[in-house]
């Protein structure tokens, strides 16, 4: 469970990219499964590493918002991402980036616990 709201975290991260320059990172916990997202914020894209004992280990792939313009809304994800993500029952539905608060905001669902929202928080590129 806390592998998929890593994963939506991720996700997320992905979906708040903007337009500017050099690469943000994120980083969450939720249930034992640490989210580390490194966002691009000139293409727009996300990758995305999850780890945990409830993954079954590491989970890494990449995507973006589906409106590249936009700072929130549905997220597009690697073919294979998303291939893994669906094993583990786990479906992301939207992101968003919150620029003040300095978070991105994961909506998910995964299994036995439904919808969740998760946030990741910025942390200092040197971590």
């Amino acid at each position: 469970m806390n592998l998929f709201n890593l994963l939506a975290t991720a996700l997320s991260l992905q979906l708040q990219a903007f337009r500017g320059g050099g690469t943000q990172r994120y980083r969450g916990t939720v249930y034992g499964v640490t989210a580390n997202v490194a966002l691009d914020m000139r293409t727009r894209e996300a990758h995305v590493e999850l780890r945990g004992a409830a993954l079954g280990g590491v989970l890494a792939g990449a995507g973006r918002l589906k409106n590249v313009d936009g700072e929130e809304g549905e997220v597009e994800l690697e073919e294979e991402f998303e291939a893994m993500l669906a094993r583990r029952m786990i479906s992301i539905q939207a992101a968003s980036l919150d620029r003040v608060a300095n978070t991105v905001t994961v909506h998910v669902t995964v299994p036995f616990l439904g919808g969740q929202a998760l946030e990741l928080k910025r942390v200092d590129n040197a971590s």
